[in-house]
């Protein structure tokens, strides 16, 4: 005569391994850190009576975003290092992140051309630089 043991191990065997997988399917996945916002995209400046008018496309995670300029092409340390640009300080009103103009009257009597970029913020930290954009008082 067979042990009723050696008969039921399979069938126990096979019904933990189906209760495990069935956990593992009904576990959360695992949950994506947060990130920096992407960078914005398809910088443009236009120079009118002196104002520099500076527009992007938004980048969808941001809460806000930081202007930088410099007077050399490149920023101060070289294209994509952030401190290489000055940081211009918010437009005196806050803007929602869907806001992505911005107008500059910098001082055309020390330099004729400014370089631009920008950065998407959140809560994470500051994401990458945009493309570069050069303003010139007499292109």
């Amino acid at each position: 005569m067979l042990d009723p043991f050696v008969l039921l191990a399979p069938i126990l065997l096979l019904i933990v391994v189906a209760l495990l997988g069935f956990v593992g399917c009904v576990a959360d996945p695992p949950a994506v850190a947060p990130r920096p916002p992407a960078a914005p995209g398809r910088l443009f400046a236009q120079v009118e009576n002196s104002v520099v008018f500076l527009s992007w496309d938004g980048s969808p995670d941001a809460d806000s975003y930081k202007v930088r300029r410099s007077h050399k092409d490149g920023g101060e340390f070289g294209l994509g290092v952030a401190d290489g640009y000055d940081l211009l300080p918010p437009p005196s009103a806050p803007a929602p992140p869907s806001h992505t103009t911005y107008r500059d009257t910098p001082d055309w009597n020390a330099h004729n051309a400014y370089y631009y970029v920008v950065q998407a913020v959140n809560s994470v930290g500051d994401g990458d630089l945009s493309n570069q954009e050069v303003a010139k008082l007499n292109p």
